[in-house]
């Protein structure tokens, strides 16, 4: 037996707050009294999952009804597990628990609740269509979020009527208030102005500052099979670059199979976004091969110019390359001004071709310092702008 104890559901959200039971009860649409104590509170909650387990279907991501569905039908409800920077909403629930076994992590559910979806889970997925209605509302919305980071509600209602024109603003309320994932993770004000944000967001307050000293920089655009690639709640995949193939390949071949590549590849481009170091990440991405340092030096520089290419929340879905070429090199490689030498210049014996002076004039224009004023304009350092 995988699974060495047994709780039951009830047992599971006891090990959460109050506040915590509250909160998901509310994005799952179970009303709760809460003045009651809270093993009362969980009771109702546990024996309202158990006794109508729709309330959790229809609310979670079309990827964890997968997973509950392969949970219910395995020996010992369980199914392989990776970490990664978020949680997911079954697990944040309190629907799942954690085990590890050889070496593999587990995701499970207890007996209890394999026992109430066993006769309704597999009816509710199959007629489900992943590609229309609310399951595709669901993931146009949480792809834009994932590749801008952080919309207005009039950016997103734009961005959404531009890839699907059946959602409306009220489409697209209805279809927030029906997803556990958007009402919990995606919601956020900022002095009292409503913003939608990706579910990976750690720190928004940050976020707009950078946004809003790029007023210049305008908004990236994306088809929307980027946008649907995007999706994904716990790995989103970034839209392709120059440089996608060849990181590909580096981390399939090191990490010895596709999916890992793959996971490493969204967690890359998530950790950039939040401004954290990705180096770690990069390092034990390569690490299960012995390879020289020149060796490694030259596969970090990939991953490197491929980060680079990704969209960055921080400028609007554009990336660094993207802003430097467009934005900032402009700066560094003006055309010189054309030379006019006056009559007293040319009494007094100064001769200048032009040659010589656009040579000069070139020598002169260096690419800034990393504590330098950014040449685009923003008022920043160019270490905390376009030289991230």
């Amino acid at each position: 037996m995988l699974v060495p104890y047994s709780f039951t559901l009830y047992e599971m959200l006891m090990q959460d707050t109050k506040k915590m039971i509250l909160e998901n009860a509310r994005h799952l649409n179970i009303r709760l009294n809460q003045n009651k104590k809270k093993a009362v509170i969980a009771r109702r909650m546990a024996d309202t999952i158990l006794t109508e387990p729709l309330v959790i279907l229809r609310h979670i991501p079309y990827e964890e009804l997968l997973d509950l569905q392969k949970m219910v039908h395995d020996k010992d409800h369980a199914m392989p597990y990776r970490y990664g920077l978020t949680w997911n909403c079954i697990t944040q629930i309190g629907l799942t628990d954690h085990v590890k076994s050889e070496g593999t992590d587990f995701q499970f559910i207890y007996p209890d609740l394999a026992e109430a979806l066993k006769p309704v889970a597999d009816k509710y997925i199959e007629n489900l269509d992943p590609d229309a209605g609310k399951v595709r509302f669901e993931k146009i919305i949480l792809g834009l979020l994932n590749i801008y980071g952080i919309l207005s509600p009039d950016d997103l209602f734009a961005l959404c009527s531009s890839f699907e024109p059946q959602l409306t603003s009220e489409k697209i309320f209805n279809t927030i208030d029906d997803s556990f994932l958007l009402q919990n993770r995606c919601i956020r004000e900022e002095k009292n102005n409503l913003q939608f944000v990706s579910p990976f967001l750690e720190k928004n307050d940050s976020l707009l500052e950078e946004i809003n000293s790029r007023h210049f920089v305008k908004q990236a655009t994306f088809t929307l099979e980027e946008v649907l690639a995007a999706s994904h709640a716990e790995n989103p995949v970034p839209p392709e670059n120059e440089a996608t193939r060849e990181v590909h390949r580096l981390l399939t071949e090191t990490l010895g199979n596709e999916e890992d590549a793959l996971w490493r590849i969204s967690q890359l481009w998530m950790l950039i976004n939040n401004d954290r170091d990705p180096y770690s990440l990069i390092q034990t991405s390569l690490n299960h091969q012995e390879m020289t340092i020149d060796q490694l030096k030259g596969n970090i520089s990939i991953i490197m110019d491929w980060m680079n290419r990704l969209p960055r929340w921080i400028m609007k879905g554009n990336s660094s390359h993207a802003v430097y070429h467009k934005y900032e090199r402009p700066h560094l490689t003006q055309t010189p001004p054309e030379i006019v030498l006056g009559p007293n210049a040319r009494k007094a014996g100064i001769s200048v071709s032009q040659e010589e002076f656009n040579e000069q004039w070139r020598g002169n224009v260096k690419k800034p310092g990393r504590n330098d004023p950014c040449p685009c304009g923003s008022g920043k350092k160019y270490k905390h702008c376009c030289g991230r």
